[in-house]
């Protein structure tokens, strides 16, 4: 009898540690396999472990982890519900709820969670964690208790101090919130960052007041701090009061505490404000010029600043004064495409077509696969009388265009320019026709097209042409000033005057303004004509020829 008990217990134990055995081995078979990233292998040997231990805590908390690899949150969840509840002493499972319950937003369930193990827990994470669920949980006293706890350990700073002044004031309480942000400015009286930090976020909740308040206080002891003067700036800007608002500017901008990047980010956030039908916008434009006056220098090499001014110029119609900051920009960043294309084009708009030419080759040498550049640089040496260049950048330019019709015909239509203008009025049509095919309802081009029939002669058909585009787009202002352009060829000038009125109609564009004052010069109306081509100028239209027109006061051809 003893013999046979003594056998029967041998194997119940080897059964025991055979299923231990295929236990383990699938337990770390499971690792291995999500250690490859092959998940799914994993997922099957964890539940091959459960299989073989239900109460497995381990293999539920192991597949917890896996299915939020595998992005099943809902399983992630139910996995570590169970480790906990077999083993509902496991620090590591009761962490786990309650970031999932956080990420859920079941906060009242993530704080219940995290409360289990926070009187003993030193990670800070861990703790912050806790106090943001009792923040979103509406546990305000005991959120603020948990900040005051990770306070001691980390000591003062803005952010915790902020956050407790809100939550007081969620409490109702707001002499512990007064009481708070002075606390944070009696720890470290010298330190103008952490009440910078309070005035900042006064402004941000609204709380002009307060912030108006905090900023007069920082500039009794540091009259010269750049950040608290921009914020005054800021108030005084919310309050309408401009004047002021631009003298805190001009006062913040000249101190150094203010890095240039942000300086330029102000500008540019007032900048469309100066260009608008807005009743202040003379008052900004003029702001803006004196803040400008102050950073500009060019010993920094700053090219973001050169450009940023560039625009700005732009915008004010001094092309040529804008040119210039783009070239700088170029010299000191080549990478900057964007120099480029507004240099090359500002050059297009002037009439400066040798520069026009040599930019844009420079600009071809950094940016050889830009179609847009070989596009410019072909109308630059087209203009300057260097066809075969021309034809070859824009030829090369042509087969960079990558399913964009528009662009792509933009370039057939200067390659029937160029033909024209050596005289291939054949090959000129063919191209027009190209373009016309691409894009129908390009009125550059059918004026290109009109003025080449002119050009051979037909004047009828350049007409026909220009009367069916305006039949399919009646208010095309770049039409109306095509026709007005082959009626002013043809002597028409009474005509010619009529057209170039109702392009203006729909774009008050300056060179149809200074077509308008060609037409009234032709028509004897000579007072007239200067007003027009003065108005064409100070709308930016700043080319060699109309300004030849200005200072002799007399009429040239183009």
């Amino acid at each position: 009898m003893t013999s046979c008990k003594g056998g029967k217990d041998l194997k119940e134990k080897e059964l025991k540690h055979a299923v231990e055995d295929e236990y383990k081995k699938n337990f770390h078979l499971g690792i291995l396999e999500k250690m490859r990233g092959n998940y799914d292998l994993a997922e099957g040997h964890f539940e091959k472990c459960l299989s073989i231990n239900q109460s497995s805590d381990a293999a539920h908390y192991a597949l917890s982890d896996l299915h939020q690899m595998m992005g099943h949150p809902d399983k992630e969840l139910s996995h570590a519900q169970a480790a906990y509840e077999i083993d509902n002493e496991n620090k590591w499972y009761i962490i786990k709820l309650g970031e999932l319950y956080y990420n859920k937003g079941d906060y009242h369930k993530s704080a219940d969670f995290l409360s289990k193990i926070i009187e003993d827990e030193k990670n800070l994470d861990i703790k912050f964690r806790y106090a943001e669920s009792l923040i979103h949980s509406n546990q305000f006293k005991k959120a603020i208790a948990m900040l005051d706890e990770i306070e001691v350990e980390t000591g003062k700073s803005p952010n915790l101090s902020l956050t407790k002044h809100d939550l007081y004031l969620q409490l109702k309480d707001e002499e512990s919130a007064a009481n708070e942000l002075q606390s944070l400015i009696d720890d470290s009286p010298n330190n103008i960052e952490n009440r910078l930090v309070i005035a900042d976020y006064f402004l941000k909740t609204n709380q002009k007041d307060k912030a108006e308040k905090a900023l007069k206080d920082i500039l009794i002891t540091h009259p010269k701090s750049g950040e608290a003067l921009l914020m005054m700036a800021d108030i005084k800007l919310r309050d309408s009061d401009l004047e002021s608002s631009f003298e805190y500017l001009e006062k913040g901008f000249a101190e150094d505490d203010v890095i240039m990047s942000r300086k330029i980010a102000l500008i540019q956030g007032l900048e469309p404000y100066a260009f608008n039908e807005n009743e202040d916008a003379a008052q900004i434009k003029t702001g803006l010029e004196k803040l400008y006056s102050i950073i500009y220098d060019e010993d920094l090499k700053n090219d973001t600043m050169h450009y940023a001014y560039g625009i700005f110029l732009r915008e004010s119609g001094e092309q040529r004064k804008a040119a210039k900051q783009f070239k700088i920009v170029t010299d000191i960043n080549p990478g900057n495409y964007n120099s480029w294309r507004q240099l090359l084009f500002i050059n297009y708009q002037l009439e400066d077509y040798e520069e026009m030419r040599v930019y844009g080759e420079k600009a071809i040498d950094v940016y050889p696969s830009q179609p847009e550049v070989y596009l410019l640089t072909g109308i630059g040496a087209r203009e300057t009388g260097k066809f075969e260049t021309a034809e070859e950048w824009l030829f090369l330019g042509k087969d960079l265009v990558v399913n964009d019709d528009p662009l792509k015909a933009e370039f057939f239509h200067q390659m029937g320019k160029n033909s024209a203008m050596s005289k291939d009025f054949d090959q000129a049509f063919k191209s027009f026709d190209e373009a016309q095919k691409l894009d129908p309802y390009n009125g550059n081009l059918y004026a290109s097209k009109a003025n080449t029939q002119l050009e051979t002669g037909d004047k009828d058909g350049a007409i026909k042409t220009l009367e069916n585009a305006l039949a399919e787009s009646p208010t095309n202002s770049y039409l109306l000033d095509a026709m007005g352009t082959i009626h002013f060829k043809s002597e028409g000038f009474e005509s010619a005057k009529k057209y170039f009125e109702n392009a203006l109609i729909y774009e008050k564009d300056p060179m149809f303004i200074e077509h308008l004052g060609d037409a009234l010069f032709k028509l004897g109306e000579t007072e007239k004509s200067f007003e027009k081509w003065q108005e064409a100028k100070n709308a930016g239209r700043d080319t060699k020829l109309l300004n030849k027109k200005l200072t002799d006061k007399t009429y040239y051809a183009e």
